[in-house]
């Protein structure tokens, strides 16, 4: 539901902005273009997978998983940006990782639940990653 309420919420002000005269792509620059749509469709992915990572998952859980994000986007602006790190930097991720996830690690879940919890785990950890794609993007 929120993803076409966002969905509608895009083509709402497209249409504002095309009743008021103004031609949008005219007023963003040809080299941010890319990066713009490229960082709304990955916004769009990275909420969509938040509200399901919501649904299957608890909410202390879900707090903790996709709360990674800083550990992605790091990962990501050493990769994309070329950031030094060093040897301290990767052991401080390392450990801040292995933290995340054994704080996340609770009683297993029963075979019932087994499934929504995988499916829950996979959109948060998912939405974390795009989370600080997003991060590293905008900068």
């Amino acid at each position: 539901m929120n993803f076409f309420r966002s969905l509608l919420n895009v083509l709402l002000s497209g249409l504002m902005v095309c009743c008021a005269g103004v031609h949008f792509t005219n007023s963003i620059p040809s080299h941010m273009r890319r990066k713009l749509l490229v960082r709304s469709i990955v916004g769009q992915l990275g909420f969509f997978g938040y509200t399901l990572g919501l649904k299957y998952l608890s909410i202390s859980t879900f707090s903790i998983l996709v709360y990674m994000h800083p550990f992605w986007t790091s990962f990501f602006a050493m990769c994309m940006l070329k950031e030094p790190f060093q040897k301290v930097d990767f052991g401080g991720i390392i450990v801040c990782f292995v933290g995340v996830v054994l704080i996340s690690l609770d009683e297993p879940p029963s075979q019932e639940t087994a499934w929504h919890t995988a499916t829950g785990v996979f959109f948060t950890v998912v939405t974390a990653i795009l989370m600080g794609y997003i991060g590293t993007l905008t900068r």
